[in-house]
């Protein structure tokens, strides 16, 4: 075999595995890219349920403190039973 072949060859196996590494890195990057996606998808998710549970805490929290000052109204009215 002439040298020009066996840097033929080699060369052509470079390409070889240059395609596999490429590949690899691109299944890599969608499988990373998934993972992110399926993360940020699952934090909305979970930031959604909170400012749901903030909104209803404040809403509890008005009605309590509506009550706390209707009985306080009531006590300088009524002089506090």
């Amino acid at each position: 075999m002439m040298v020009v072949d066996e840097i033929a060859m080699m060369a052509e196996d470079i390409d070889v595995r240059m395609g596999d590494l490429e590949d690899t890195i691109r299944a890599e990057m969608s499988h990373r890219l998934a993972q992110r996606d399926t993360i940020e998808r699952v934090l909305r998710e979970r930031v959604n349920h909170l400012e749901g549970d903030v909104n209803c805490l404040t809403a509890i929290l008005a009605a309590v403190h509506q009550g706390v000052d209707q009985e306080a109204a009531s006590r300088r009215v009524g002089g506090g039973d």
